[in-house]
């Protein structure tokens, strides 16, 4: 990570995923590159929020949300960047 927070500069990223870990397991990982969570959410038979959105401009990503679609076991997290 210390690679790409040299090459990200002050430029902003967000990074989303199933990570199979609660965010607080990964929190150093992103805190330490500047990130804060922005989302986070369980799958539909669980109560463990394994799904995050991280970002270091949060205040960049607006109507963060879970759309109520179920195309698989976990739920859909969507950002909404202004300008792109």
């Amino acid at each position: 990570m210390q690679h790409t927070k040299a090459a990200a500069g002050n430029r902003p990223w967000i990074a989303m995923g199933d990570y199979n870990m609660l965010p607080t397991e990964v929190r150093g990982l992103f805190s330490h590159n500047g990130g804060a969570l922005i989302n986070q959410q369980c799958r539909w038979q669980s109560n463990r929020n394994i799904d995050h959105m991280w970002a270091n401009h949060p205040s960049s990503c607006t109507h963060n949300k879970t759309l109520e679609y179920k195309i698989s076991d976990h739920r859909i997290l969507t950002t909404t960047i202004p300008g792109t």
